[in-house]
């Protein structure tokens, strides 16, 4: 008789937050990505912004 035997690991409070959090934003990113394929705005929107984070990223290097 063979016996499998394994272990688990728990979370801790702020790590599962940190997770909760991290899946509502990918949620809420695929569910704009999803409605800028039928809506130019949304998808004008989606650029704009990652256009800004680009040049907030170029900024925050500079300036560290």
């Amino acid at each position: 008789v063979l016996f499998r035997s394994h272990a688990s690991i728990g979370l801790t409070p702020e790590a599962e937050s940190v997770l909760d959090w991290a899946k509502a934003k990918m949620h809420k990113e695929h569910q704009l990505q999803e409605l800028a394929k039928t809506s130019p705005t949304i998808a004008d929107l989606l650029k704009q912004r990652d256009d800004l984070d680009h040049k907030i990223n170029m900024v925050h290097t500079l300036v560290k």
